[in-house]
């Protein structure tokens, strides 16, 4: 008997909302470091701590709360998602 194949899981509202509120956050971080404090330009290295940061800190809470709650928690795709937002933020930021 053959399975049938599996559709493909479709990013939620969640990883949206999620993500914009990275989106921001981090906007604002780049912003205090590059122009307020006249610090180390995040966007000019090749790996962007912050993002990295970000996904760490998200890993952590994802895994608090897949402890408490198991169907709340984000799925690796969704994380992704959120990710590669932060990213395209550093990415196309310019300070």
């Amino acid at each position: 008997m053959s399975k049938a194949p599996e559709l493909p899981r479709r990013v939620g509202i969640r990883a949206g909302a999620v993500g914009l509120l990275l989106v921001a956050a981090n906007s604002y971080w780049l912003i205090m470091v590059s122009d307020v404090w006249n610090s180390l330009d995040m966007t000019l290295v090749s790996l962007f701590f912050n993002a990295v940061f970000t996904l760490f800190m998200l890993i952590g809470v994802n895994g608090a709360i897949k402890r408490l709650h198991r169907p709340s928690a984000m799925r690796s795709d969704e994380m992704l998602v959120v990710y590669v937002m932060v990213v395209m933020l550093c990415t196309v930021n310019g300070t």
